[in-house]
Parts: structure tokens; sequence; C-alpha cells
């Protein structure tokens, strides 16, 4: 993976980014990122429930293993890949936190939106190479099915 990689993120996984992230405010929504034909290509964005703790939900999320595996069963079913993860953060910048930077998986997709109560800010999108390796910004670029 290169530092200048791009990645195409479809309308309708934008618009259910946002969607949740506004639906979720105060806390922190999540969910995962799916593609069929490209893993450049984000074509759905699939929400899942943030099983943090109470008021830990508005710094943090966690997505219980259960359902976790349960979604992953169906995406796969559906012909899909987990590529990454999304997840907002509510009345903060679109960066990674140390806990964000900790848990990354290498070689997946991490896309982090600013939130507000009403509405959505930015959205930035995050990789690393290996599990000690640097995490680099990638260009997320939407654009809608052809």
């Amino acid at each position: 993976m290169k530092m200048n990689e791009e990645f195409i993120l479809f309308n309708e996984a934008y618009r259910e980014i946002k969607h949740r992230a506004l639906m979720q405010y105060p806390n922190e929504a999540c969910g995962l990122l799916l593609s069929r034909w490209s893993d450049h290509a984000i074509e759905i964005a699939s929400v899942a429930d943030n099983k943090a703790d109470g008021e830990e939900k508005a710094g943090y999320f966690k997505i219980d293993p259960i359902q976790l595996y349960e979604m992953e069963r169906e995406i796969e079913e559906k012909g899909y890949e987990v590529i990454g993860f999304f997840h907002s953060h509510p009345d903060k910048q679109a960066v990674l936190s140390y806990a964000d930077n900790k848990n990354m998986i290498p070689g997946m997709v991490y896309i982090i939106v600013s939130v507000t109560e009403d509405t959505v800010h930015d959205l930035r999108g995050y990789m690393k190479d290996t599990p000690e390796g640097d995490v680099y910004e990638i260009r997320i670029e939407e654009e809608s099915i052809l």
C-alpha cells in the first residue's frame, strides 16, 4: 500500500455513514466497509451496534464479536468482502485517536467522520501496512455506481 492510495466511496455508502453518525450522536457510530469487485471501491457501509459500555460510547466503539461473525457470514454469502471499518467522532476531528491507531488491523481501510448534533463535517480515511507500521492517510473520493 502506498501513501497516495485512493479509494472510491459510493454515494449510498457515504449517505449511510453520514446518516448513522447523525442518528447515533452523541455516541460513536460504527460499521463495516464492503466491496464486491475491487479492493479500492467501498460499495456498502454495513452498520453495526456500538457495544461500548454506557458513557464510553461517546468516545469509543466496540463491535460485539458474535454480531461481527454473523455480519461477516451474511456479507460473504452475498459475495462481498470486508475491506475496512468506519466510525464517527462526535464533537471531534476526523483524526485517529490513540486507541484507533493501536487497534487498527493492517491492510484494512478505516474511515472516520467528524460529526456534531446536526452536521457531518469531515470524512477521512486511514491505513497501515504492518502492526508496528506507520499509519497514513488515504484519499477517499465519493462516486456513484456507473
